[in-house]
């Protein structure tokens, strides 16, 4: 982590193989002539992180489907025993 944070601080492009890559970014506001122009206008920097080929072919290869409600045979028993998830001491 310690080689990834000076080497993103030197403006290099992180590259993780199959997982993706890393690169720190920044953008200004403009301004009308070269005088005009400081650092103030720069937006903050910021990672961006582009997964590679092992994280599209896991996104490529999901499958959703319906997840139906779990119910409790007993939800419903008003039986009045009393009986709870922990055992009674009589």
């Amino acid at each position: 982590l310690s080689v990834m944070q000076e080497r993103l601080e030197e403006g290099d492009i992180i590259c993780m193989g199959r997982l993706g890559n890393f690169r720190m970014v920044a953008g200004s506001k403009g301004a009308a002539t070269k005088k005009d122009f400081d650092t103030s206008l720069f937006n903050d920097a910021r990672i961006v992180y582009v997964s590679g080929t092992m994280l599209a072919d896991i996104k490529k290869n999901a499958k959703f489907e319906e997840l139906k409600p779990i119910t409790d045979p007993d939800a419903n028993n008003n039986g009045g025993s009393g009986s709870e998830d922990r055992p009674e001491i009589e």
